[in-house]
């Protein structure tokens, strides 16, 4: 069966008719198919008041054996046992001295060096038992009985002992090998079958479960069950229902039909061996709603990938990416070993996403041109006087100065970082600049990405109000504010060259002057009459103009971003009280109406008059003249509560504009655990820098 992971699987509500011989195998060939949630028909009844409840505890206790518990919560009875076989053994050991030394009357030995650590550690946590062996001759069942009570008594541990010498030396052989064997033969038979009976077992719960959550028809001897199953898995289920019938040898078939009703079907992906471990990462933070746009399908590169930016390194992807690959190539064997380490099950259950990140960390790895803090020096340097050679050694540092080193007609490294800013002092003065832009403008990128795919949910569950009042103030409030610091990136990438690296504006001041709209006036160019110049078009005006008077990129700067800020702010106040007030507006005009339609009906029963056909929407209204009730076909009666949804759009809409600053802030994560790979990475190198070509 083959789904899409864009979308959650259409789920039908579907009423099942079991026959109770055939309940039981019907329900478990159901499990087996994992395709069907089952509907709890008896809440309200206490889980020990069901029909299955002797059935489940059976089970409960089956479960508890299974785990070894029994064996190990008799270990210490085993100890006991062994002790006493111990103490058995001394009996016999000195028993038969004393009927080879017929001169002594008794016999006292000090048993404790059999006893050992064993009775120490069972009973008294170190503290060890002082016991005598003595025997007793006595004559007649009467004096038997009166001793035996003397023993008991004194708490004294009464042992047979066999009359024939020949039967006491086999009894001594065979006595302290007894809880051993026994302890070894109940192991050594139970661990071949262990797991499949826990499994099994579980199975059985889990279907008297179920059964619980039926409802019984006596008169017919059958189950209803209600379950949510996927639309394209119906026949899979009937064929399940039908060979559950044939198991159990019923001859009278179940019965499955679909259910109308209003309820929201619960969220089913269906998802593979490759696609499952996106699916968990994105379900752990939360599922999406029925039929919602699935973020799973994007995390699939998303995710390795926002990896990859911190860990941009060609030799540690690539022994990520083997790691990954191994576990790719050993995944049956490794699923067949059952590993019970939790670790280790991280591990194997996401060898996929880390043969991802590995093979997204070398892509990365060539854009850093970084290999184990090294770099490739492939197409040649662009930079005096490195670009004539295609091998180097640097030993000794030296800052880069883009205005004097760099050849622009040589034109920038064909793929990557130059690799000469591996041993430049200054490289991470650069990189720290390039990597903190590129985070910013893939944080931005995919929030806005999450944006547009709540339009596509607007879309098809046909929501136009939510579209217009969150959806465009959302995306203008992201766009006018952070979609403008990304566009200013790349604008200031393409205005300043090489020439002018110096006199480029900060744009994190620029950033911030726009909220605090504070603008300071700068001088003409000379020969122009702008207060602006681009440094490509301009390049000699740039030594005639001090660089701290440089504070804005383009004319007209302050009145477009003053429009962009009153725009993004003002969206927020738009997200927060359009959309309570329509609906309220909705709800008072339904309301109207239906105070209009029941007065119509009451003055009908009065006047014994017809109720006019222009009055009443007989597609969309039913009227109960007897309650004066009005009922929507199309919707469920929900009382309206202007507070609630007032506050739950204030939720909604702080979290969003909160999140939009916070989020930005986050992605910079991107480039400060970026910075502290290389640095890691790198330590030690600084005084000579080896490129490979």
């Amino acid at each position: 069966m083959s789904g899409s992971l864009f979308r959650s699987e259409e789920m039908s509500l579907c009423q099942i008719f079991l026959q109770s011989e055939a309940a039981y195998a019907c329900i478990s060939q159901l499990g087996e198919l994992g395709l069907v949630q089952f509907k709890d028909l008896n809440p309200d009844v206490n889980a020990f008041q069901r029909k299955f409840v002797s059935e489940i505890l059976r089970c409960d206790e089956m479960e508890r054996r299974l785990k070894l518990r029994e064996v190990n919560t008799n270990a210490e009875a085993l100890k006991r046992n062994f002790l006493e076989l111990s103490e058995l053994k001394e009996v016999l050991k000195k028993t038969q001295v004393f009927f080879q030394e017929h001169g002594q009357h008794n016999i006292i030995g000090d048993a404790q060096h059999a006893l050992g650590h064993q009775m120490m550690t069972l009973y008294h946590k170190g503290d060890g038992i002082h016991k005598s062996v003595f025997i007793i001759f006595f004559q007649g069942d009467q004096l038997k009985s009166r001793v035996r009570k003397i023993c008991e008594g004194f708490k004294a541990t009464l042992y047979p002992c066999p009359e024939n010498p020949q039967e006491r030396n086999e009894m001594l052989n065979g006595v302290l090998n007894q809880t051993k064997d026994h302890r070894n033969r109940v192991l050594v038979g139970v661990q071949k079958e262990i797991t499949a009976w826990i499994i099994k077992v579980k199975k059985i719960k889990a279907i008297y479960h179920t059964l619980n959550m039926c409802n019984f028809d006596l008169s017919h001897n059958s189950l209803i069950a209600e379950c949510w199953c996927p639309v394209m898995a119906l026949e899979d289920v009937q064929r399940g229902l039908k060979h559950g019938t044939e198991l159990s040898g019923s001859t009278v078939p179940c019965i499955l039909h679909r259910m109308d009703t209003k309820e929201t079907p619960p969220t089913y992906f269906i998802t593979n061996k490759f696609t499952q471990v996106f699916q968990d990462i994105v379900d752990a933070y939360g599922i999406a709603t029925y039929q919602e746009v699935n973020p799973a399908l994007y995390t699939i590169i998303s995710f390795p990938f926002l990896f990859a930016v911190m860990f941009g390194d060609m030799g540690h992807g690539t022994i990520m990416f083997l790691f990954g690959l191994s576990l790719v190539l050993m995944e049956k064997k490794l699923i067949s070993m059952k590993v019970k380490d939790e670790i280790a099950n991280t591990f194997i259950n996401g060898r996929y996403i880390i043969m991802m990140m590995g093979a997204f960390s070398i892509y990365t790895g060539f854009i850093y041109n970084d290999i184990f803090s090294k770099s490739l020096n492939l197409f040649g340097s662009s930079w005096y006087p490195y670009y004539k050679n295609t091998t180097f050694v640097v030993q000794k540092s030296f800052v880069l100065d883009p205005g004097t080193m760099y050849d622009s007609e040589k034109g920038p490294y064909p793929l990557g970082l130059d690799p000469i800013w591996n041993a430049a002092t200054n490289k991470i003065t650069y990189t720290n600049s390039f990597k903190m832009k590129l985070s910013v403008i893939l944080g931005i990128s995919q929030m806005t990405l999450g944006v547009l795919l709540s339009l596509v949910n607007h879309v098809y569950f046909k929501r136009t109000l939510e579209a217009l009042v969150e959806f465009i103030p959302a995306l203008l409030f992201l766009l006018c504010l952070f979609g403008y610091l990304v566009g200013l990136v790349f604008y200031k990438w393409f205005l300043f060259n090489q020439k002018c690296t110096q006199c480029a504006p900060s744009l994190l001041i620029h950033f911030i002057n726009m909220f605090l709209m504070k603008y300071q006036p700068v001088g003409n160019l000379p020969g122009t009459n702008t207060t602006t110049f681009e440094c490509r078009e301009y390049p000699k005006d740039l030594e005639k103009l001090p660089c701290s008077s440089q504070t804005v990129f383009f004319n007209n700067q302050q009145m477009i971003q003053t429009i962009l800020l009153v725009a993004g702010v003002l969206m927020a106040p738009i997200m927060l009280c359009v959309k309570p007030f329509v609906l309220r507006s909705r709800h008072n005009t339904k309301e109207r109406r239906k105070q209009g339609l029941g007065a119509v009906s009451e003055r009908a029963l009065i006047h014994q008059e017809e109720i006019p056909d222009n009055s009443v929407n007989h597609k969309d209204v039913d009227v109960e003249v007897e309650g004066h009730a009005v009922h929507d076909k199309h919707e469920e009666e929900v009382e309206f509560d202007f507070g609630e949804v007032f506050i739950h759009q204030a939720i909604h809409t702080i979290e969003f504009c909160l999140g939009c600053i916070s989020h930005t802030a986050s992605y910079l994560r991107l480039w400060a655990l970026s910075l502290a790979h290389a640095h890691l990475d790198g330590k030690g190198d600084e005084s000579s820098c080896q490129l490979f070509s």
